[in-house]
C-alpha cells in the first residue's frame, strides 16, 4: 500500500470510452450527454476522465488527449 506522487506528462490517448446519457449524480445532469474516456498515459497508467470539447460522435481509439483540471468551486477541482 506504499504510494508516491509522480509527475506525469499530462498527455495520453483514448483507449476506450462511454457516452453518458443518464447522470449518475444530479450535478452532472447539465453536462448530458458527455463522453467519459479511458486514457492510456505514456507512464503506463490508465485513468478515466470526462472529455471536454469532444462531441459525442467524435471519440476514436488513439485520440490524442491533454489532461487539464477545472475549478468547480473555491477549493474543489
Amino acid at each position: 500500500m506504499n504510494v508516491d506522487w509522480v509527475d506525469m506528462s499530462g498527455k495520453g490517448a483514448a483507449c476506450s470510452w462511454t457516452i453518458a446519457i443518464h447522470a449518475f449524480h444530479p450535478g452532472f445532469k447539465p453536462d448530458l450527454p458527455y463522453v467519459l474516456l479511458t486514457l492510456g498515459l505514456p507512464e503506463n497508467v490508465r485513468m478515466n476522465a470526462q472529455a471536454r470539447g469532444i462531441a459525442a460522435s467524435g471519440p476514436r481509439l488513439g485520440l490524442p488527449v491533454v489532461l487539464a483540471f477545472e475549478t468547480v468551486t473555491q477549493g474543489r477541482t
